[in-house]
């Protein structure tokens, strides 16, 4: 009785277990603050959950300046770092040690340049600015101002290809415009070899597949600038005309095949040295 007793006070003195608290309840992880942390360096922990930092991004080179292993200066744009990168990429081809430190120096750079985009301190290119947002047409053309050097080898080309298409006017008919094209397409390919490397003796299969890509993408813009020029040059004042009911003047037949040339010529250089 006296057991019996003793049993029934020690049941009524136990306190009920604590209910578990439901995922619901538990507060919810910003991903801009688990990201800060993995971008400084320390894990994220979230009750049993735990977030390290990955061992790529860390390893190798961690004393040296990144920017000197590009052989940049702080600062550096984003086009500047990529041609850098995928140039080092190329003349390190088969030394493991030097490729390693490179992608380490390259990874070190984006992540920081992510940083700062997450806290706000400081401008960043778009490439790393919208680079978690979706892309709806990937293929558009995209602003990449190119070296003075180039621009002014592009500015030769096209002046030169404009006082053969003025000066024989008669006889040189839409050459000008032709070979304006094809200067065009062999510039923006090497241009985006810079971004998209096509590899060398040790290419990797997706960098086989960039010479086709390159190619295609090169094509699509010097053939619908040329397309563009001759619209804004010629068919479009000819439309406007004809909705206005005008009549347009002789010279613009006569020049036809000149204003087709230079159509070309302007829109394929203004291509090639200021997008990709």
């Amino acid at each position: 009785m006296q057991l019996h007793a003793r049993s029934c006070t020690m049941h009524l003195s136990a306190k009920p277990p604590l209910p578990r608290q439901s995922l619901a309840a538990q507060p919810k992880i910003s991903r801009c603050r688990v990201a800060q942390r993995l971008l400084s360096g320390y894990p994220y922990s979230h009750g049993r959950m735990t977030i390290s930092r990955p061992r790529a991004a860390a390893a190798g080179g961690a004393s040296a300046d990144p920017y000197q292993v590009l052989g940049l200066k702080q600062g550096a744009s984003y086009e500047q770092i990529q041609r850098a990168y995928n140039n080092l990429r190329r003349e390190y081809q088969g030394n493991e040690e030097k490729l390693s430190q490179l992608e380490s120096a390259h990874t070190s750079i984006m992540m920081s340049q992510l940083s700062m985009r997450l806290q706000g301190g400081a401008e960043v290119a778009k490439e790393v600015k919208y680079a978690d947002r979706a892309v709806f047409f990937p293929w558009r053309p995209r602003v990449c101002v190119d070296e003075k050097k180039a621009i002014l080898r592009n500015l030769i080309v096209a002046a030169v290809l404009a006082a053969w298409s003025l000066g024989f006017a008669d006889t040189c008919f839409t050459q000008p415009m032709i070979v304006a094209t094809g200067v065009a397409i062999a510039g923006n390919f090497v241009k985006q070899c810079v971004f998209f490397p096509t590899g060398g003796r040790y290419a990797t299969d997706e960098e086989k597949k960039n010479v086709t890509r390159n190619l295609v993408r090169a094509a699509g813009l010097s053939l619908g600038s040329m397309f563009l020029g001759i619209f804004t040059f010629y068919t479009a004042p000819e439309y406007v005309g004809t909705l206005l009911g005008k009549t347009m003047p002789y010279w613009f037949y006569e020049s036809q095949n000149v204003l087709l040339n230079m159509g070309s010529i302007i829109m394929n250089f203004v291509t090639v040295s200021f997008l990709r």
